[in-house]
């Protein structure tokens, strides 16, 4: 099961809808994925507007649990540079939150 990780809200609501239109989905928080024995297989999406941790940290706390997992970072961000920087974080792709619909088609087969 593919999972974005995000709290539940409108955006992620709508998110979660678009996505599950290409690939099964379900919503999780960061905490579930913490205290719970979550299993996931394939796509990772975070939201990292709904996180309150350096973007870096919840990586590794998501590499450490899904390792094989193809994990994505979500955001506003529009300028290259803060993009770069998640990328040489190591998230193996980014979607802008406010071109989601484009930037979806690319990611996922």
């Amino acid at each position: 099961m593919n999972l974005l990780i995000g709290k539940d809200n409108s955006l992620n609501n709508k998110l979660i809808e678009q996505i599950y239109y290409l690939t099964p989905i379900k919503r999780v928080e960061l905490n579930d994925i913490l205290e719970q024995k979550i299993t996931s297989r394939g796509y990772i999406f975070v939201n990292l507007l709904d996180v309150d941790l350096p973007s870096s940290k919840v990586l590794s706390i998501i590499k450490n649990k899904f390792p094989n997992d193809c994990i994505v970072a979500m955001h506003c961000f529009q300028v290259d540079h803060m993009i770069n920087n998640l990328m040489e974080e190591g998230y193996n792709a980014y979607i802008s939150i406010l071109d989601f619909s484009e930037d979806l088609s690319s990611i996922l087969p």
